[in-house]
């Protein structure tokens, strides 16, 4: 089935897992090519650009920072995203994608840490996410995957892996801190990541859609 258009407003109400899923097996259709409508970045109303500095974290951001700083190596607000995808995929230009939905996103390429008087977001200009390709033949240890610890106060909160499985066949493990993300969120990261991909797929140039402050601001509220 193929999904590369979506109008996410229909869909955000109510999504089930099987369409969600659908989301990602719009990466590997093979007779389709996507011309991505990827409009030039938006600008932040506070600082003319995309949204980078220090700013408070919001109430939401504290409460998981306050768990992920009494519970050092610990999982419980990980979430994970399995999806296989059928078809023939390009993993450099799905990568590429990963990094482009990042530096459009500023709770992608956010990292936090604590004073005396708060606890802070730091939104960096560009934050790499790890992503990793492995061949099927790899012994893979997936609970690990889901619960390696994050490192808040210099990574990002999200990382990829995405394993070749045979011809024609991949699994893509996507992990996020519940810091970073919640459901509706979720779906906005899928639908754009499938867009950049077809956009890079077709040859077009992408230019990452950078969020204004409200979204940064509010990643998790």
């Amino acid at each position: 089935m193929s999904m590369e258009r979506i109008d996410l407003e229909e869909r955000l109400s109510g999504l089930s897992p099987d369409e969600l899923e659908s989301l990602l097996k719009s990466l590997a259709s093979p007779d389709e090519s996507l011309e991505a409508d990827v409009p030039d970045a938006e600008k932040d109303p506070y600082g003319g650009g995309p949204l980078v500095g220090v700013f408070p974290a919001t109430y939401a951001q504290i409460l998981f920072w306050r768990q992920y700083d009494t519970d050092r190596g610990g999982s419980n607000n990980h979430q994970s995203m399995d999806f296989r995808i059928y078809g023939p995929l390009d993993a450099e230009a799905l990568k590429s994608s990963f990094q482009i939905l990042s530096d459009s996103q500023p709770s992608l390429r956010t990292v936090y840490f604590e004073d005396e008087r708060d606890v802070w977001q730091h939104i960096k200009p560009s934050l790499p996410i790890p992503f990793e390709l492995i061949d099927s033949n790899a012994e893979l240890d997936m609970e690990q995957f889901l619960k390696r610890p994050f490192k808040l106060e210099s990574e990002p909160a999200i990382r990829v892996r995405l394993v070749k499985e045979g011809e024609d066949v991949h699994l893509l493990q996507i992990v996020m801190h519940h810091i970073a993300s919640d459901g509706r969120s979720k779906v906005v990261l899928l639908q754009e990541l499938s867009e950049y991909y077809n956009a890079l797929k077709a040859g077009h140039s992408v230019t990452a859609r950078v969020h204004g402050s409200d979204l940064g601001r509010k990643a998790c509220a």
